[in-house]
């Protein structure tokens, strides 16, 4: 009977050390978890604010494409043409006059 006894104490004790044992295992996984959720929260955050850097890179450069399409456009018309004729080449339509003043 004795060793009925001790036999059942040492199963009771094997079973709250293995208790123990699976609370702290599962404390330190929540721990773990917690820890990372924080990690990737703060992740999340610096992808957000990169993610509307880029966004407004992009709608720059899409404002930028405009304006250079605008002027290709222009560059590309007789009024342009006319225009850099005149101020680099001197020239002029045979029935214009062309006025310098002394300091060009």
């Amino acid at each position: 009977m004795a060793k009925k006894k001790r036999r059942k104490r040492r199963q009771e004790l094997t079973g709250r050390i293995t208790f123990l044992a699976m609370l702290v295992i599962v404390c330190v996984l929540g721990a773990a978890v917690l820890w990372k959720s924080r990690d990737l929260r703060a992740k999340d955050t610096e992808y957000a604010a990169r993610e509307q850097r880029l966004t407004e890179q992009v709608a720059d450069e899409e404002s930028r494409t405009d304006e250079l399409e605008e002027k290709k456009i222009y560059v590309q018309s007789k009024e342009y043409i006319e225009k850099i004729a005149k101020e680099k080449l001197s020239l002029v339509y045979p029935d214009e006059i062309l006025f310098k003043s002394d300091g060009d």
